[in-house]
């Protein structure tokens, strides 16, 4: 259900824009990622985890064209590394 919302937020934020009489295009990305796996660790340390798995996702959305959504995958963490 997040990448159909995704989706949408980046299509809003599609340009162009006029600043200042200047059209300024803007396209981006998403990086999806969910509950990481449950561990033992605190709410901390999940919270640090699941924002890793998320920019590991965008930086996988940012290799495809602009409007991409990519949500994490486990092999996308071993690439990582």
């Amino acid at each position: 259900a997040l990448e159909p919302v995704a989706r949408q937020l980046l299509a809003a934020c599609e340009g162009p824009f006029a600043v200042e009489e200047r059209l300024i295009h803007v396209a981006g990305r998403a990086g999806i990622a969910f509950e990481p796996a449950l561990t033992t660790a605190g709410p901390a340390a999940q919270a640090a985890a699941l924002m890793r798995e998320a920019g590991i996702a965008l930086a996988d959305a940012q290799g495809r064209e602009a409007g991409s959504v990519a949500r994490f995958q486990p092999e996308h963490d071993r690439k990582a590394l």
